[in-house]
């Protein structure tokens, strides 16, 4: 699962078209609520770095890494559906779950949720086929993990 992640912080090349990696599709997420309401924050990249770190136990400059490969993937997408699918292929209910708590911190990490960042996670939640009562239930979860 991390062999594709572990290629390319060696510095192999990743072929255009080549699919994306686990890691990079579960950022590329976070990002994608980090950007929905055009403003970057740095407390909402924080939470990201933070989250994948609590996930992978990455260092600091393979977390900036892949950081910065999520965001280039982000970038050159259309839709989220790339992101989505390969989410869907490798993650049990549970682990979706846990993904979608973690985007609800990322749009929790400014302080401040916006609409476009709301309406973005249900989106990620439909295309990852949970039921709206995940939706709520991450929802809590990650506002008491905030302690708001």
């Amino acid at each position: 699962m991390l062999t594709g992640l572990m290629n390319w912080l060696k510095g192999e090349d990743i072929e255009q078209g080549q699919p994306v990696t686990i890691e990079v599709a579960a950022a590329a997420l976070m990002i994608e609520i980090m950007m929905a309401d055009d403003e970057v924050s740095a407390d909402e990249e924080a939470e990201i770095k933070n989250l994948i770190h609590q996930t992978l136990g990455l260092s600091v400059s393979e977390i900036n890494e892949l950081v910065e490969l999520a965001k280039s993937h982000v970038n050159d997408s259309h839709d989220l559906y790339q992101f989505t699918n390969r989410i869907n292929e490798e993650y049990s209910v549970e682990q979706k779950f846990e993904l979608m708590v973690s985007l609800w911190k990322v749009a929790y990490a400014d302080g401040n949720l916006d609409r476009y960042e709301d309406h973005m996670i249900r989106k990620i939640n439909e295309l990852l086929y949970l039921h709206h009562s995940h939706f709520m239930k991450a929802k809590h979860e990650a506002k008491e993990a905030l302690g708001l």
